[in-house]
């Protein structure tokens, strides 16, 4: 049960290594990212448990890693395609991954004009993606259709309209926004006080709030035309942390099915860092980052628990 965490972390450290290659402190800024990662509610609460979902995000970084050599080097897209696959099959291995196969996807073709991604080339990593949902889910949803004539069952049974179920949709509603301004701002309302909102325990961790201002100031920076990291890379990774955030928001809302996005988020805030200060100074900021996250992470409320 404990065997993934490390793995975890070097998935994280190679995907930093790679996005901040040519830095003059390339490895020091990989290691902070992948403890600032190491630290977050979403990974610390799963460690020792079967939910599956930090192997799982091993594979999904290993993709979103090989998606970042396509848009380093466009005229190689068998690290595209190698991509689509494995994200496509962690999908098939659980559904609630399915968000960041469509977060890889505008993370790698925002880029189709620039680097001139051919049709051919968008329609063999699609179809790569759906081959890699077949692999590992293929054979279950044949026997779902068989046996209940819905090959996901009991899921999105209001199309198949299986008799052994309700034509309804199904879904966990417990952790979906209650009003608007969790819509809009959910990981705010447990950035800085413990909150059972995403979880089934009370939480507090303010990873995600600070990649929303994150986001915020690289995109202006993006289009001022001053960001010192690699541009391309930068905004591939903006792109993947807002649809992904955005799909598993609406598609679940549940923390723990959001380790992909504790791992780019973590990632946003060091590439802040290095935007905003120079040399080793990205260094310390990033350290800082690192020590006031751990100081704030994951603090359970146990006087509201009964």
């Amino acid at each position: 049960k404990y065997e993934c965490f490390p793995k975890t972390w070097l998935s994280i450290y190679w995907l930093a290594k790679e996005f901040f290659n040519g830095h003059e402190y390339t490895r020091f800024l990989a290691v902070v990212t992948a403890a600032t990662v190491a630290t977050s509610a979403c990974i610390l609460v799963q460690v020792g448990t079967t939910t599956n979902d930090i192997p799982l995000a091993v594979l999904n970084t290993t993709a979103l890693w090989l998606g970042l050599k396509f848009i380093k080097m466009p005229s190689r897209p068998l690290y595209a395609y190698a991509a689509a696959l494995l994200s496509g099959a962690v999908a098939g291995m659980k559904l609630t991954s399915a968000p960041f196969c469509l977060a890889l996807t505008a993370a790698l073709f925002i880029h189709i004009k620039s680097c001139r991604i051919s049709f051919k080339t968008f329609l063999i990593f699609a179809l790569c993606g759906v081959g890699g949902f077949l692999l590992t889910n293929g054979y279950f949803m044949w026997e779902n259709w068989q046996l209940y004539h819905n090959p996901i069952f009991p899921y999105y049974n209001q199309f198949f309209k299986s008799p052994y179920f309700d034509p309804v949709y199904v879904t966990d509603t417990r952790f979906f926004p209650k009003n608007i301004y969790q819509w809009l701002f959910y990981p705010f309302f447990w950035a800085f006080k413990p909150a059972k909102l995403c979880t089934e325990d009370y939480m507090q961790d303010p990873r995600l709030a600070c990649a929303f201002i994150a986001v915020a100031i690289l995109a202006g920076l993006l289009l001022k035309k001053r960001c010192k990291t690699n541009a391309r890379l930068t905004l591939s990774l903006l792109a993947y942390v807002a649809v992904g955030y955005i799909a598993w928001l609406k598609g679940f809302s549940m923390l723990r099915y959001g380790v992909m996005l504790e791992v780019t988020s973590s990632l946003l805030l060091v590439v802040l860092c290095a935007n905003l200060c120079k040399g080793k100074w990205a260094g310390y900021a990033s350290l800082l980052v690192l020590g006031g996250l751990i100081y704030g992470l994951y603090i359970p409320d146990y006087q509201h628990n009964p």
